[in-house]
């Protein structure tokens, strides 16, 4: 059983002259991405995903596979993506600035290099 926040959508992989393949997932307005080949695309594909739907609270339902048009040489791929764990790690990734108040003794002894400070 799947929950809320594990979910799928239809994406259409297109193969480019060079090889490397272009993904639109119909069902999220502008997500298009790429990739190398077809397994980094179908990376990429689960990225933006995540990426569209990060801070959302509800999803678009995904389009039935027999509605979308497809093109010679085109695929239909389903995507699968478990939204928990992709903003999991995402968060561990994330960068965050942070400011830390010290006194100014100890900022002038790093700023001479006889103090070296960092968070633990």
């Amino acid at each position: 059983m799947m929950s809320k926040d594990e979910v799928f959508y239809p994406a259409i992989f297109h193969h480019q002259e060079d090889g490397a393949f272009t993904v639109k997932v119909p069902d999220l307005k502008g997500a298009v991405t790429y990739g190398d080949d077809m397994m980094t695309a179908f990376h990429s594909a689960q990225d933006v995903i995540g990426g569209y739907l990060f801070s959302e609270k509800h999803y678009p339902e995904p389009t039935d596979v027999a509605e979308i048009p497809l093109i010679p040489g085109d695929q239909l791929v389903i995507v699968p993506l478990d939204l928990n764990e992709y903003r999991s790690r995402e968060q561990q990734t994330k960068k965050v600035k942070v400011t830390v108040t010290i006194p100014e003794g100890l900022r002038d002894e790093a700023e001479n290099g006889t103090l070296c400070y960092r968070m633990c």
